[in-house]
């Protein structure tokens, strides 16, 4: 038995860039607030301040359930990106 017989055999997936269905141009955060108004039963608020300062705010009390809406929400952009979902959904 030689070296080639004990090498795994690797598959290589290309990731491609899903077509750009949003947009690259910034939108006022108030309008994006705006816009989730009445339709959340959770949520989460983190940005910039316009003085460069972090700015984060939660609904819920329980750091868990903060942690996984911000663990969710990392693995659907995740996702978007690589062409998974769709921003409708």
């Amino acid at each position: 038995m030689d070296d080639e017989d004990n090498k795994p055999k690797l598959t290589v997936l290309q990731f491609k860039k899903p077509e750009q269905t949003e947009t690259d141009a910034d939108i006022n955060p108030d309008k994006v607030l705006e816009a989730a108004l009445g339709k959340l039963k959770s949520a989460i608020v983190i940005g910039w301040t316009d003085s460069g300062g972090f700015y984060l705010a939660m609904s819920q009390g329980a750091i868990a359930e903060n942690l996984m809406l911000l663990e969710t929400s990392k693995a659907m952009i995740i996702e978007y990106m690589l062409g998974g979902i769709d921003a409708d959904e």
